[in-house]
């Protein structure tokens, strides 16, 4: 062997980096970090950070739950706006809607409070009413009648189409149910009719031939010896 042509072992990794072992090293003093800011400092971190722009994180939109859609909002009607109808009306929210004295009608429907007096038997339909109102509406010779209120909105992010194609899943399922409830009940037996049964053909007996009699044969005369004599 030639240790002219030996070589140094190489290995798989980068030697470790020996910093802060003095200034003669390159990276003594300040460890190659620079001098002073967030940068030199342990525990700093560049996530986030985007220089002028605007962050990542305030960029994205924001998801969540909000209750708004959902909330219960009604139209507000007081017993005193109720005088300018006549005696024995019957009062809607489309009728109040038609004059301009409900301009839209919100999620909850009507309801009608106590605020004020009146002083005429009216028939009040609404969605809701206050303890109040129900006392004066009566106590005024009227009636109230409670109308269910509007259709709210259904919460589905999954968007329409998913929508419609979880119902036909649900439909096919119940069909798929009610198919086993009707298998899984007993079945009554209809009587079934009896098949006229056909009369297999008898096989005819052999018949016996009756034994047929044997005529007599005539005996041939016989030459007797006189007679050839």
């Amino acid at each position: 062997m030639d240790i002219s042509k030996a070589k140094a072992l190489t290995s798989p990794r980068m030697r470790k980096r020996r910093i802060g072992r003095g200034t003669g090293s390159r990276r003594g003093k300040t460890s190659g970090r620079g001098h002073n800011g967030a940068k030199s400092r342990s525990g700093w971190s560049s996530r986030g950070l985007t220089g002028g722009g605007v962050p990542l994180w305030r960029r994205l939109p924001k998801g969540g739950f909000s209750n708004a859609p959902f909330k219960t909002d009604y139209g507000i009607v007081n017993v005193a706006q109720l005088n300018g109808f006549p005696a024995g009306s019957v009062i809607t929210p489309e009728e109040l809607g038609r004059i301009g004295m409900l301009k839209q009608v919100p999620n909850g429907g009507l309801k009608v409070l106590g605020n004020g007096e009146i002083d005429r038997a009216l028939t009040v339909r609404a969605n809701a009413f206050s303890k109040s109102a129900v006392a004066k509406i009566e106590a005024a010779g009227g009636s109230i009648e409670l109308i269910p209120g509007p259709k709210r909105p259904v919460r589905n992010k999954m968007g329409h189409k998913a929508a419609a194609r979880l119902a036909a899943m649900d439909q096919s399922d119940a069909a798929v149910t009610g198919e086993a409830e009707e298998a899984a009940a007993p079945q009554e037996e209809a009587p079934q009719e009896e098949a006229p049964q056909e009369e297999a053909p008898q096989a005819e007996a052999p018949q016996e031939e009756a034994p047929q009699e044997e005529a007599p044969q005539e005996a041939e005369p016989q030459a007797t010896d006189e007679q050839e004599a």
